[in-house]
């Protein structure tokens, strides 16, 4: 039992850190194209939606 809660515990753990990499990935983007700045301000919007 305990197991199995680590494991899900592990797995949301690795989600959030995947999210956090593209997120990083996007905003750094953002600096650089006005294309990728409209995408990052969309994504940021939608996570903030969930809220």
């Amino acid at each position: 039992m305990v197991w199995v809660e680590a494991g899900l515990v592990v797995q949301r753990i690795n989600r959030m850190e995947a999210t956090r990499a593209l997120l990083l990935r996007d905003a750094v983007s953002a600096v650089i194209t006005k294309k990728a700045q409209n995408k990052f301000k969309e994504t940021i919007d939608k996570l903030n939606a969930e809220d």
